[in-house]
C-alpha cells in the first residue's frame, strides 16, 4: 500500500509549521540569514525536514544525491526518502 501524497505533504506541512515557529523572526522573509557565505535558511530547513522525515519513520533519508540517469539527465534533489 502507497503513501497518500496529499496526507503525506499535509502532514509535512504541519510538522514544519511547528518547527519553524521557533525560529528566530525574519529568518525566511528577509535576507538577515542569508548572505554570501552565511546561508543559514537552507541548510537549517534541510535538518528540519529530515529530523520530521525520521520521525515518519522513514529508515532511511539522504541528502544531496545525485541521480545521472545515463542519458545526460542529471537530477540531484536535496532530500530523498527511501
Amino acid at each position: 500500500m502507497g503513501i497518500d501524497c496529499v496526507d503525506f505533504a499535509d502532514e509535512l506541512a504541519c510538522q514544519l509549521e511547528c518547527l519553524i515557529a521557533n525560529i528566530p523572526e525574519r529568518f525566511y522573509d528577509s535576507f538577515d540569514f542569508t548572505r554570501t557565505g552565511s546561508n543559514l535558511t537552507h541548510p537549517v530547513t534541510l535538518g528540519l525536514l529530515c529530523r520530521i522525515l525520521w520521525d515518519m519513520q522513514f529508515p532511511r533519508v539522504a541528502i544531496d544525491w545525485r541521480l545521472n540517469l545515463g542519458n545526460r539527465t542529471k537530477f540531484q534533489p536535496d532530500l530523498v526518502c527511501l
